[in-house]
């Protein structure tokens, strides 16, 4: 499952979208009127997508079936309140099924190896060609030990509006 978590207003919607675009899924809203908004911006947009629903229609339309196939969740936060009206969700846990080890990792090191020992680095790492993989930063890891104190692999995501 593609989780898009950014702050408002950075294009997660649009990026959603795109992808009810690229593979003809439908989009699940958390009302009726946002569904109507989204349809009408992908008609303004010239986008060809299916109609999307909100959450109330799925379980009117499907209460006591299962529901089959692939869905795209707009605003997962507000599904859910919608579903639980008066209470607060605390946490929620969702299953990350992308395999992440091919993507660009860096080594974030606790001091750089000097007497100052109060700034945190990040440890230069090429990523093309594979490179800066998973497996290629634990193996850094292993070599610097704790020379620069306490280790952690961090996986890059780039800012989709940072394409430099």
């Amino acid at each position: 499952m593609k989780v898009i978590y950014r702050k408002r207003q950075t294009g997660r919607t649009t990026e959603l979208l795109d992808l009810a675009e690229e593979t003809g899924v439908t989009i699940v809203c958390h009302s009726l009127a946002e569904a109507n908004r989204l349809r009408a911006q992908a008609k303004y947009e010239g986008r060809k997508i299916k109609p999307p629903i909100s959450i109330v229609t799925v379980l009117d339309q499907y209460r006591g079936l299962q529901l089959a196939g692939k869905y795209l969740i707009d605003n997962l936060d507000l599904c859910l309140s919608t579903l639980f009206p008066r209470a607060t969700i605390a946490a929620a846990v969702l299953e990350d099924t992308e395999d992440h080890s091919t993507d660009p990792h860096v080594l974030v090191a606790e001091h750089d190896g000097s007497d100052e020992q109060d700034t945190q680095i990040a440890f230069e790492q090429y990523i093309d060609n594979g490179r800066g993989s998973l497996e290629e930063v634990r193996e850094l890891k292993k070599r610097i030990g704790n020379s620069y104190g306490k280790t952690r692999i961090a996986r890059l995501v780039f800012d989709e509006g940072d394409q430099g």
